[in-house]
């Protein structure tokens, strides 16, 4: 004896217990996000999605003819998905400008997705994602040191699916910027390496502009340095969370700047 029917179910479908001996009783019993709606012992029988998820289907089978009555025999469970589809989304979690990564969707048995889309949040103009199915390439080509969402939106026959999404964070590796200390209070020293095959070498003879301002885009303070190691001064500012930004001439890249007196 088995079990027979739709892997996927979107609002309704029937399910069979094959090869049923004479003088059978039916116990139907199912999993999460399903309910039976035909009558008990029914064969086949109609279970019914109430939300999206994988679940199973089984039934135990006792045979009765006369006088004798055999040990129940419980089938194995029938996995199914009820709903729409769910996937989960991997890939780095960090990355260089310029750079290409690939990022894929984990999707869950039986769920089929038939489409998938693919997008970066936030969007700019010279970031770009193109999707392959269960994978996408992502060519994040600004000059923005950002945290990116890759997010993917799932859709099988029963509808479209929950966005999914994971997170890399996107920055200028050939240089590295540390400010110490954050938080501060009178000074902030910005510190600068070139990287090359992970060895810091010290940063050539480049001028560095250096901007601080508030969330709302009140500039606060603005110079240009040069050289590995500078400090600037910070004592005026007011206690709270402000932008550094620091642009050396071909990229950009910001800063939590943290005040504290």
């Amino acid at each position: 004896m088995n079990i027979s029917g739709s892997h996927l179910i979107c609002a309704s479908e029937n399910y069979t217990i094959n090869y049923l001996p004479d003088f059978s009783n039916i116990d139907w019993s199912n999993g999460p996000f399903l309910t039976e709606s035909s009558l008990p012992g029914s064969n086949p029988a109609s279970f019914f999605t109430t939300g999206n998820g994988g679940s199973w289907i089984s039934a135990t089978i006792t045979i009765e003819n006369g006088q004798c009555q055999l040990s129940p025999i419980t089938l194995p469970n029938y996995n199914v998905w009820s709903g729409v589809p769910q996937v989960q989304v991997t890939g780095p979690s960090e990355g260089c400008f310029g750079n290409e990564y690939t990022f894929y969707a984990d999707y869950s048995p039986y769920s089929n997705p038939t489409s998938l889309e693919w997008s970066i949040s936030p969007e700019y103009y010279c970031n770009t994602i193109y999707g392959y199915d269960l994978w996408a390439n992502a060519h994040f080509d600004c000059s923005y040191e950002e945290l990116y969402q890759v997010r993917c939106t799932p859709q099988n026959a029963c509808g479209i699916g929950n966005m999914a999404n994971t997170y890399i964070y996107i920055y200028d590796c050939g240089y590295g910027y540390s400010l110490s200390p954050n938080p501060a209070s009178t000074e902030v020293t910005i510190k600068i390496t070139r990287t090359n095959n992970s060895l810091n070498l010290v940063v050539e003879n480049i001028m560095f502009d250096i901007t601080i301002y508030d969330s709302y885009g009140v500039k606060y303070f603005q110079g240009k340095y040069s050289g590995d190691r500078f400090t600037i001064p910070v004592y005026n500012l007011k206690d709270g969370n402000y932008i550094l930004k620091i642009d050396n001439g071909k990229s950009m890249t910001y800063k939590q700047l943290v005040i504290r007196h």
